[in-house]
């Protein structure tokens, strides 16, 4: 009977709980600030302890014996079904069919033997016929939930067949994402005698060795970004059947199980930082670095793998109702210093020291002997549920919980959580390094700019998202009317225009209009039309229009060029002819206000830059007269 038995060895989790107990619940998050010790001004230390405190119930990696019968029936092609456990005649049949497997390095895959060496065989090139295999695979799947500490299903894809015979290894490596979703990797080990090929597995400080010749068959999991080696094969085959573990990405992210009495402690010292005046928080904003590795692509909090997903869960629960904004971020930090190394031989403990480990060939590796320089890059900011906020900007080390850092690296990337407050939000946005990436980032940051107003486009927003909307915007006009160069992305005057529209903020949209007419998509102008003419008659829209009408005829009345003012013209009060069946008229008074535009354009010296391009225009504006010849004629 085939079945799944748990055992070995395995990363340790610690456990949810954190010692605080609480009479209330209601109590322990909201209680007086005095209530509990902390050291006052080490904000930062607080809340690195505090969190390191939160644990998933979950390990980073676990194995498992397996029970599979001699009736287990899998073929490879131009094999035949193969006896189990593995001999080696089948075995040398296998190698002829497959290839070396290759690994990445950066964007290349490449075949290294040095690096990686072992057979593969794609899923086309054998077939399980085993019956009870699927059922066995979804046992396999929910102890992988259970032991990782993941409370939603898994899917596990057949990867490859992979065959290691004496002397195949796989160097110290992280596992790519291959399928959307993919959080880690799991391994079963069919019956075939061998010695050696065990799996060193290293993930912040911890270590776990997997030893597949122990059993006749078993089972191994990790997170993809744990550091994993296979040690060379001495004797035998060892024959594995790899799969990719994802999570169905339409599921609500699973969230580590807390006690309540943990929120406590962080809730007051969040609390206690927020009720700092602005100016004197030593930390502005904050940043914790998170244990596994992400990739701009993929972080969101759907994406958080084991004690990530308990400590961002727990910021989340803890800052409900207060006046801060979390985001995840991808961080970049380069180290400068005297010794090169091969990164392969470390494990980032992100939350404290990067250390080494006692394997029998670290002797051939080498650390930074000391770091000179180091400095810190954002690459982007996503919210929870990975929307882009922002891109690459400078950050200051003192906001960082992890001060001493890793001290033996040169480049890398860490995965973070950011709190921000909300009086804050302007100032993080426009921390960039102008040195390293422009002036324009500072002067008018597109990415939050869109973001905010992507957020502010819904009816409830929340005041600090409109407030910091305006911050941002208000100061870039005049910068971006001085470049008069389109946006990089086209989607954000259109968003910041209908929130300022929806929110009633119409100084900001009459500015808009007036200082940065150039480089308005004409949407902008089609938007403007649908918020003005309503079925709610000609009053409201006329008073809708006034409130609009100075920004515009002031962009009109300058002296840009012709067809883009037509253009304008044309997306806001369209001829009747070019409504749709079904469309609202324009009021009388905005077509005469029209008309007296475009008459404005032609009339005293007429328009300036004419092109041949203009003249196609200049017989679309005479169609909006009576008599068009006399438009044409009259100076």
């Amino acid at each position: 009977m085939a079945s799944v038995h748990t055992g070995g060895a395995s990363g340790s989790g610690a456990g949810a709980g954190s010692g605080h107990q609480a009479d209330n619940d209601n109590q322990s998050v909201a209680s007086d600030l005095s209530t509990l010790d902390f050291k006052r001004g080490d904000f930062s230390i607080d809340l690195l302890n505090l969190l390191e405190a939160i644990n998933s119930e979950g390990s980073f990696a676990f194995n498992a014996k397996l029970d599979i019968p001699s009736s287990f029936d899998i073929s490879v092609n131009d094999v035949g079904a193969i006896s189990l456990p593995l001999g080696e005649a089948q075995a040398r049949q296998i190698i002829k069919q497959a290839r070396q497997a290759p690994y990445g390095k950066g964007s290349e895959t490449i075949v290294d033997t040095a690096v990686r060496n072992t057979w593969e065989l794609d899923p086309t090139q054998f077939t399980i016929n085993w019956l009870r295999w699927p059922a066995l695979l979804q046992q396999m799947c929910q102890m992988v939930a259970e032991k990782m500490g993941i409370n939603t299903p898994i899917r596990a894809e057949l990867y490859k067949m992979l065959l290691y015979e004496k002397g195949a290894m796989f160097k110290a490596h992280t596992d790519t994402e291959k399928i959307p979703g993919m959080f880690g990797t799991l391994v079963v080990n069919l019956p075939s005698p061998h010695t050696g090929g065990d799996v060193i597995l290293k993930h912040c400080g911890e270590k776990v060795r997997y030893s597949s010749s122990k059993q006749e068959a078993s089972c191994a999991a990790w997170y993809s970004d744990v550091h994993h080696e296979v040690l060379p094969v001495t004797s035998g085959y060892r024959w594995v059947l790899t799969y990719n573990l994802a999570i169905d990405q339409s599921l609500p992210r699973p969230s580590a199980a807390l006690k309540r009495p943990e929120l406590r402690p962080l809730r007051h010292c969040i609390r206690r930082w927020l009720a700092r005046d602005p100016s004197s928080r030593k930390n502005p904003y904050i940043y914790h670095i998170l244990d596994h590795e992400y990739t701009e692509d993929s972080i969101s909090f759907r994406a958080l793998k084991g004690p990530d997903i308990a400590r961002v869960t727990a910021l989340r629960q803890a800052c409900k109702g207060l006046p801060v904004t979390i985001f995840l971020t991808l961080l970049e930090r380069e180290d400068r210093g005297n010794v090169e190394f091969d990164p392969s031989d470390l494990q980032y403990n992100y939350r404290g020291v990067m250390g080494e480990y006692d394997d029998e060939d670290d002797g051939e590796y080498h650390c930074l002997e000391e770091v000179l320089e180091s400095e810190y890059r954002l690459m982007t900011v996503r919210d929870l549920q990975g929307k882009i906020v922002a891109g690459q900007m400078a950050i200051d080390e003192e906001n960082i919980t992890d001060p001493d850092g890793p001290q033996a690296t040169q480049w890398y990337r860490l995965g973070a959580v950011a709190l921000v407050p909300h009086e804050s939000l302007v100032d993080f946005f426009t921390q960039s390094d102008s040195s390293y990436y422009g002036a324009a980032h500072q002067k008018f940051p597109q990415a939050p700019i869109n973001y905010l107003a992507q957020q502010c486009l819904q009816k409830n927003v929340q005041q600090h998202l409109l407030t910091a909307m305006l911050d941002l915007v208000e100061p870039g006009l005049l910068y971006m009317k001085s470049r008069e160069t389109e946006l990089e992305d086209e989607s954000v005057l259109p968003n910041v225009v209908n929130a300022a529209l929806l929110h009633q903020q119409y100084q900001l949209v009459n500015e808009v209009i007036a200082k940065l007419f150039k480089i308005l998509p004409s949407n902008v102008f089609t938007s403007l039309r649908q918020w003005m003419i309503k079925s709610d008659g000609e009053d409201k829209a006329m008073e809708r229009f006034n409130k609009v009408k100075g920004g515009l005829s002031l962009a009109l009345t300058k002296p840009y060029n012709l067809r883009l003012k037509f253009q304008a013209i044309s997306h806001l009060v369209p001829l009747p002819r070019d409504l749709a069946a079904d469309a609202l008229p324009t009021p009388v008074p905005i077509m005469n206000w029209a008309r007296e535009m475009l008459h404005a354009f032609v009339k005293g010296e007429g328009p300036r830059d004419v092109t041949r391009h203009d003249g196609s225009s200049i017989v679309s504006m005479s169609l909006y007269f009576d008599n068009p010849i006399l438009f044409l004629t009259e100076r």
